[in-house]
């Protein structure tokens, strides 16, 4: 049985303050430590808590001004740090190949685990490889191309998948 997640009151304190933010607004560390009573930086559990709860309920984004405060994301902003994403996920689907990689018996296991091998090192590398760049470049410069080239991408990695678990 999971226990019931509840917030803590720091996290509810902060999660209200920002709640109340307009889009553009900042806020200092030192400000948000007196809401709460106690020392806020960017890596304060509380605050990254009450940051997460509102952009998965309420679509609030804020981001970290290192050494200063968050301020409330606008738009354009939004999309900029989205780019930290897309690096991200490519960073974690070339270590996630990586470590599959390192199979030194990948005959010996049982079927069902190189199906799994083989199925996991196909989804992580199409990430990989639509995390790139160059890829990302080609799909914000031309629509067109980019549909091209990712079910390129798709294809390839689907059939060297089953010649794999064939």
């Amino acid at each position: 049985m999971n226990p019931e997640f509840k917030m803590s009151p720091a996290t509810i304190a902060l999660r209200d303050f920002l709640a109340s933010m307009a889009i553009g607004d900042f806020v200092s560390y030192r400000q948000l430590s007196n809401i709460i009573g106690s020392a806020v930086v960017g890596a304060t559990p509380s605050l990254q808590s009450a940051r997460r709860s509102l952009l998965n309920a309420r679509s609030m984004v804020f981001e970290v001004r290192r050494g200063e405060g968050v301020t409330r994301s606008r738009d354009i902003e939004i999309v900029d740090g989205s780019g930290r994403d897309v690096k991200s996920i490519r960073r974690k689907a070339r270590k996630g190949v990586r470590k599959l990689r390192s199979v030194s018996n990948y005959g010996d296991m049982p079927k069902q685990y190189q199906n799994t091998h083989s199925a996991r090192v196909a989804v992580l590398s199409t990430l990989s490889e639509m995390a790139k760049r160059s890829t990302v470049a080609v799909a914000e410069n031309s629509p067109e191309t980019y549909r091209q080239r990712i079910s390129d991408i798709v294809n390839k990695t689907a059939s060297a998948f089953m010649e794999k678990v064939s």
